[in-house]
């Protein structure tokens, strides 16, 4: 995986910036309560899924096209609510990504499935095993 290169005062300077977001994000809109982004709805999709579990249509397979523009923690929503991940159809273009913070590669995609087989497997989770894509 990549990761930017940050000298330590940039660091604290893009530090400064995520907690004024942050902050922005956290004042109450009249009728509409605090601000969310995406990675905020991911995360809390994310507990309630380990907090009570699936309980929708069962989904037995999943197109997403575009996938360059989610996040891995949205591509890993898919791989939690997806009963069979091997049934899984990902397709994107990574020279158009337009969502910012999104610095997509399928080789991280991969990654992510193999890492989720693994944790099924550990957990003792059983239905079908998700292996690494060719």
């Amino acid at each position: 995986k990549r990761a930017p290169n940050f000298s330590p005062e940039l660091r604290r300077l893009v530090y400064r910036c995520y907690e004024a977001y942050e902050g922005a994000k956290a004042v109450r809109l009249p009728g509409r309560g605090p601000g969310w982004d995406r990675a905020d709805l991911a995360a809390t999709l994310y507990r309630n899924l380990r907090a009570g579990g699936y309980r929708g249509v069962r989904l037995d397979g999943m197109y997403r096209d575009e996938v360059q523009d989610f996040t891995q923690a949205e591509l890993l929503l898919d791989l939690r609510l997806c009963a069979d991940p091997n049934s899984m159809f990902y397709c994107g273009d990574t020279c158009q990504t337009i969502a910012r913070g999104v610095g997509f590669r399928f080789e991280d995609v991969k990654v992510l499935m193999y890492r989720e087989g693994q944790r099924r497997e550990a957990e003792g989770v059983r239905g079908v095993e998700v292996g690494m894509p060719k």
